[in-house]
């Protein structure tokens, strides 16, 4: 029942599917080119994108030069599909590690795939050391008990930062849930609220760690207190002289750069440290100097005089001696360690870090305590990565650093293990692909991000080689335009090459899982490939081949060429002649001109004319014109040859007539059947064939009744409607321009019992004006012009 006001009732919807009309103007292209993938479809929407992944115009291929004119003449989209033979090869070369086994394969290549041919050869890479994430260690120390911790209300942890005043933290049982029971993350707030001075935080397996906010070799923290035994601070865990020996979780400085999976690189600088604290003043001689050698380098001497920034030698502070020694340094740092001793360390981090000291004529080590001293070597240890916190700036790793050789805080360095990859060619980077590394388990994987489907390299790709030298290690050596050591090359296909094959995917048939309208080849005018390529079309039944004779041969050679490709049903459109088209690669003036197939032009031309008014259109005529600078010599024929050509030899001849340019004058396909001979008659039949085909599909799996029926008619009909109101059918009423039939009269009960659903369209395919003629007849009293078509 209906009440006063606005009712809402669901009913069985009536609403049909929508047939879209497919695509027109889509054109395929079999190539050769400078370079790029071969055997794969490429879609491209102009020459600057084709070049991107092609190359440009060369003088051995006119696939470039073919797909320019197709541009140039309105069309829109083109996937193009360089062939190669199988016997064509890429430049290459190999890529060493940090300990010189081979780590990196690099080829010619564009987005992971292989690029044959010359045009590698002169390619160069670079490598430089560019980590993501690199940041100086704090010092700090993890307890070595996990929670839950048995507080006990009351107890305090005394946190001393850098030698100084202890701050207190009081564990109050107010600030847990269950003190007897505490969290890491409850004991690491209230040290944060008590110590302010101080980092802390939970990490993991439910341990603590204090670490301190600023890093250098005069950094300390020291720890004490009742509630330092509960939570696991005493013996090498009571302070942070340990170092990272042993470590599993590394607080940083901040932790951006660092990801999961990525190696890092744990380096110490080269030291020498004083046996003992300086004094609150020292004497030293004036003139007394020492030398410095850094990473086995020339000696740098420092020298102690009046008039530097020690104001009185006989009365010197350390913090006098630190700021003169590194007024004269250039490759190395002093400061003080956390005992208030001389420290001297290399500004170069890792194994090759050393730093050596030699006393002058008169000699101030003893009295800054470093006389005799053994300076220790820089260390690097590898690690990986396993669990990262942005919150907290600390990362776990694993396996843990090595037992034995303890990494002081105060001259430390996490540095991720990355390098920039860049592309050089002719003294030019082409590209590169900064702070990449080589574990597969990273975001920054060297063959993933070059190798990238979408955002990859244009000019190589990389193979991991798997050198086994461990984390870091495997990393590529630098090098600096390294050349490639195997040249590429790209001899000529062969006709089976065009033809390809289907299981491989090669030739034609690379094409098999790719959308078109039009095929074109670039490179080939010989029968065959011509022959293949009209068969495929034929085989898809939804798509036309253009094809074109030898650049040299005559309308006559034309008619002969294009007469074993001609059927009943013809998927193929044989145009002549060539055209020319202005040749940059000339500096000399010799050859302005180069000629071309005009097989991309006219695609062009197609899909400009379908846009504009519909696939169904003639493409022949003033509509028809073909931009190019002109055609071959020796290609103007005459009206007869050019109808001859048309009726007996089903090829359109391009032509250029006064007052109308070089314009497509014919449009016929190379069917021998007079009622299908236009390529507007072609087209239409495939935009139809391909828009039922997919849109037919919204209809799978719908049960099988008079419902369905009038469904499936009214959509193919709605569809059908659309192109007859657009002119397709050239017919005044509807009924005559088309009909579809869908019901019981084809689908017996029979047929549908297996699930088979028929619907028959029939449609007319005008005809257009090709032969206008005109009769004039004289009589006494006038003339009279009479026009018949």
């Amino acid at each position: 029942m209906n009440v006063i006001g606005v009712n809402v009732r669901e009913v069985e919807g009536r609403a049909r599917p929508i047939i879209a009309p497919g695509e027109t103007g889509k054109t395929a292209f079999l190539i050769r080119s400078r370079r790029g993938p071969a055997h794969t479809p490429v879609t491209v929407h102009g020459v600057a994108e084709f070049s991107r992944v092609f190359g440009g115009l060369d003088t051995t291929t006119l696939g470039a030069a073919v797909v320019a004119s197709f541009f140039d003449n309105g069309g829109s989209e083109a996937t193009c599909v360089r062939v190669t033979r199988p016997a064509a090869s890429v430049a290459r070369q190999v890529l060493t590690d940090r300990t010189g086994a081979p780590t990196l394969r690099v080829e010619a290549g564009w987005h992971g795939l292989r690029s044959p041919g010359a045009s590698g050869n002169t390619l160069q890479v670079t490598v430089v050391d560019n980590p993501l994430g690199s940041t100086e260690v704090p010092p700090q120390v993890l307890s070595a008990n996990a929670a839950p911790f048995p507080l006990t209300d009351g107890d305090t942890l005394d946190v001393s930062i850098d030698g100084g005043a202890a701050q207190t933290v009081t564990f109050q049982a107010g600030a847990f849930e269950n003190i007897a029971q505490a969290t890491a993350e409850e004991v690491a707030a209230a040290i944060r609220q008590d110590a302010r001075e101080a980092l802390s935080f939970a990490a993991p397996g439910g341990r603590v760690m204090i670490a301190g906010r600023n890093a250098g070799p005069s950094r300390r923290i020291a720890l004490s207190g009742d509630a330092a035994t509960t939570l696991g601070f005493t013996g090498t865990t009571a302070d942070s002289d340990a170092g990272l020996e042993d470590a599993t979780v590394i607080a940083l400085r901040g932790s951006a750069g660092f990801g999961t999976g990525q190696a890092v690189r744990i380096s110490t600088h080269g030291r020498v440290t004083g046996a003992t604290p300086l004094a609150a003043t020292e004497t030293i001689a004036d003139g007394a100097s020492f030398s410095v050698t850094v990473d086995g380098g020339i000696a740098e001497t420092v020298t102690f005089a009046e008039g530097g920034r020690i104001a009185d030698l006989t009365n010197a502070t350390p913090d006098e001696v630190v700021a003169e020694i590194n007024r004269q340094s250039r490759g190395f740092t002093a400061g003080l360690a956390p005992d208030g001793a001389l420290m001297l360390w290399s500004n170069s981090l890792g194994a090759s870090s050393t730093i050596s000291l030699a006393a002058g004529g008169i000699d101030p080590l003893p009295a800054l305590d470093l006389a005799g001293q053994v300076p220790e070597t820089g260390l690097t240890a590898e690690t990986a990565i396993a669990e990262r916190s942005d919150a907290d700036s600390w990362i776990r790793i694993n396996p843990a650093l090595p037992n034995g050789n303890p990494l002081p805080h105060g001259s430390v360095r996490a540095a991720t293990a990355e390098v920039d990859i860049a592309v050089v060619e002719n003294g030019v980077e082409l590209e590169r692909f900064t702070s990449v590394g080589m574990e597969p388990a990273s975001t920054v994987y060297a063959v993933d991000v070059v190798n990238d489907a979408l955002a990859g390299s244009d000019r190589i790709r990389l193979l991991d080689l798997a050198s086994g030298s461990g984390l870091g290690r495997n990393l590529p050596a630098a090098v600096t335009r390294s050349a490639m050591t195997t040249t590429g090359s790209d001899p000529a296909p062969l006709d089976v090459d065009y033809a390809g094959n289907a299981a491989s995917r090669t030739g034609l048939h690379a094409l098999d899982t790719t959308d078109f309208e039009l095929l074109a080849l670039a490179d080939t005018t010989n029968p065959a490939p011509a022959a293949d390529a009209i068969a495929y079309c034929a085989a898809r039944g939804t798509a036309i081949a253009i094809v074109t004779g030898p650049a040299d041969a005559d309308l006559t050679a034309m008619i002969d060429f294009a007469a074993p490709l001609r059927a009943s049903v013809s998927y193929g459109v044989a145009i002549w002649p060539h055209g020319q088209v202005a040749n940059p690669l000339d500096t000399t003036g010799a050859q302005p001109l180069r000629t071309i197939p005009l097989a991309g032009a006219y695609c062009g031309m197609l899909a400009r004319v379908g846009r504009n008014s519909g696939v169904w259109t003639s493409p022949a005529g003033a509509r028809a014109a073909i931009l190019v600078t002109g055609l071959v010599p020796g290609s103007q024929v005459t009206d007869i040859e050019h109808t001859d050509a048309a009726v007996r030899g089903g090829v359109s001849v391009i032509r250029a007539l006064p007052g109308q340019g070089i314009i497509a004058d014919a449009a016929r396909n190379l069917s021998t059947n007079p009622a299908l001979r236009l390529v507007s008659q072609r087209r239409l039949t495939n935009l139809i064939k391909v828009s039922l085909g997919r849109g037919l599909r919204l209809f799978l799996q719908e049960p099988i009744t008079p419902r369905l029926f009038a469904q499936v008619r009214d959509s193919v009909g709605a569809f059908m409607t659309g192109l007859w109101r657009g002119g397709a059918f050239g017919t005044e009423d509807r009924e005559d321009g088309f009909v579809v039939l869908c019901d019981e009269t084809n689908n017996p009960e029979t047929q549908t019992q297996f699930g088979l659903l028929e619907v028959e369209v029939r449609f007319r395919t005008p005809s257009s004006a090709e032969f206008v003629v005109v009769e004039i007849s004289q009589s006494p009293a006038e003339t009279v012009a009479a026009e018949r078509s």
